[in-house]
């Protein structure tokens, strides 16, 4: 992104979302600032483990090889009270900002891009593949409003409203 386009984003700054490898930022500036609307919507900081990838950096860190963090499409995020991850996960999806969701409950982080024309919605399994959200659990979490999971996290019921 510019540096003029940084203006407007209120929760982030370009270093967050650097990679740590090569030192650029080459961030989508839609992304940024859907991330920066949901930092916004629910007043729960968020930490960028991973923006954009050069190549290199990619393959360290086990990439695919069409990732779309190689396109500054694509982040990794996470927040600070690990239980919520899976309610925080649901809130992106309810928000609509994104096309592709991903929850990493091994890791402890939650992918979002915004690489494709259409939706996208998985869970890492243990060997680090994906498997797509069953339209049923999907049904489950949209019938909630963001409102609704931003109200479990206050009250930290985690463990009532974190299956997926």
């Amino acid at each position: 992104m510019l540096n003029e386009e940084w203006k407007d984003i209120k929760y982030f700054k370009s270093r967050e979302f650097v990679c740590p490898h090569c030192g650029i930022e080459d961030m989508n500036l839609n992304l940024v600032q859907s991330i920066d609307a949901i930092r916004g919507i629910t007043g729960i900081p968020i930490t960028i483990p991973s923006g954009y990838r050069c190549e290199i950096h990619n393959k360290e860190v086990g990439g695919v090889k069409n990732s779309f963090h190689l396109i500054g499409k694509a982040i990794d995020i996470t927040i600070k009270e690990i239980k919520a991850i899976p309610l925080f996960y649901k809130i992106c999806i309810v928000s609509s900002l994104f096309k592709g969701y991903g929850f990493n409950p091994y890791k402890n982080f939650i992918h979002l891009d915004i690489g494709t024309d259409y939706n996208r919605y998985f869970i890492y399994l243990p060997d680090g593949k994906t498997a797509p959200v069953k339209d049923r659990i999907l049904k489950q979490i949209n019938s909630c409003t963001i409102e609704n999971y931003l109200d479990f996290i206050k009250e930290k019921k985690f463990d009532e409203y974190n299956g997926i």
